[in-house]
């Protein structure tokens, strides 16, 4: 048993270590109770998700925004992937979407292209983006994006004017 009020375990004696009383006898819980405080719980949980749950978007709306358009053939975008990676296929279908013109690599199917990314990439993850020389790992929209506008504006920044 437990002391009530310290919540310590008795002595030999049958009395609180700390305080020297007897130590309390609680009763178990009830079942229904615990499963009580369980439904409880769940409800909670559930209705905090469902307050917080982004909608779906409509069939066809990826939810991203639109990207900025650089000037079309101002940046040569290769992507280096696979086919089994679904961020690979995110990154594709995102820039399709945004009629962005690119060049896909798959480094599984051809060792001359698992060379170049490795040469870029050495630990050759997927996807793996060369904008002109401006290498990103992975797929975030606003980190492409930006890579995007730094890679037209070093190639506007090359043209003579």
């Amino acid at each position: 048993m437990r002391c009530a009020r310290h919540d310590l375990a008795e002595a030999p004696d049958g009395k609180c270590i700390l305080c020297r009383r007897a130590a309390a006898h609680r009763a178990p819980l009830e079942p229904w109770v615990v499963l009580g405080g369980i439904a409880v719980v769940l409800g909670v949980c559930a209705a905090y998700r469902a307050s917080t749950s982004r909608p779906v978007p409509a069939t066809g709306d990826t939810g991203f925004e639109p990207a900025p358009r650089p000037e079309r053939g101002a940046v040569n975008i290769v992507v280096y992937t696979t086919r089994w990676c679904s961020v690979c296929r995110r990154a594709k279908k995102w820039m399709s979407e945004q009629g962005i013109a690119y060049e896909e690599r798959d480094v599984e199917t051809s060792p001359e292209n698992a060379r170049r990314m490795r040469s870029i990439n050495p630990r050759g993850s997927v996807p793996t983006f060369d904008l002109d020389g401006q290498v990103l790992v992975g797929f975030s929209q606003p980190d492409l994006e930006s890579a995007m506008r730094h890679a037209a504006d070093r190639s506007s920044a090359r043209l003579p004017r």
